[in-house]
């Protein structure tokens, strides 16, 4: 997806129905549901790229959201690479300690590993990525979105 196609699909009418108000009712059900208070966490991430610019916008009022919680709270806010955070999330839920990982989202597609506590890279598209292809695929054939594009490909 090229950034002028991610804009003109955005929903025109999201960044107006994300407002602080949303943000604090979000942050409160979430702490509900996991079942924590503040004092149990350690400190708030906040993604610091790369991203498509429309959806990022929206973003905006949550990162706010995120620095007034740092000052209320008292936490320290850790800027989180974007394709870091899908990669960890990944092995989080795997139990994998060093995986070897093919990347595929939106606008990246990379094949790293993970070693020593860092990510090599050993590979990456520099044409159409892997992801924008399953997106595109996805809203040609309208299939749903819900729960995520590939699993409905599949």
């Amino acid at each position: 997806m090229l950034p002028h196609q991610g804009r003109d699909s955005f929903p025109k009418k999201l960044p107006n129905t994300i407002s602080n108000t949303s943000c604090w009712l979000l942050i409160k059900s979430a702490l509900k549901t996991l079942q924590i208070t503040p004092n149990d966490i350690d400190c708030l991430c906040s993604t610091r790229g790369p991203g498509m610019g429309a959806p990022l916008q929206v973003a905006v009022v949550a990162v706010f959201a995120v620095w007034v919680l740092s000052q209320l709270w008292k936490r320290l806010i850790v800027a989180v690479k974007h394709c870091v955070a899908h990669i960890d999330t990944g092995r989080v839920v795997t139990g994998a300690d060093d995986p070897v990982v093919l990347y595929v989202s939106g606008g990246n597609t990379q094949m790293t590993a993970y070693s020593k506590g860092r990510y090599r890279i050993f590979g990456e598209t520099v044409d159409i990525a892997i992801g924008n292809c399953l997106d595109r695929f996805v809203r040609v054939l309208t299939l749903s979105y819900d729960p995520n594009p590939e699993y409905n490909i599949e």
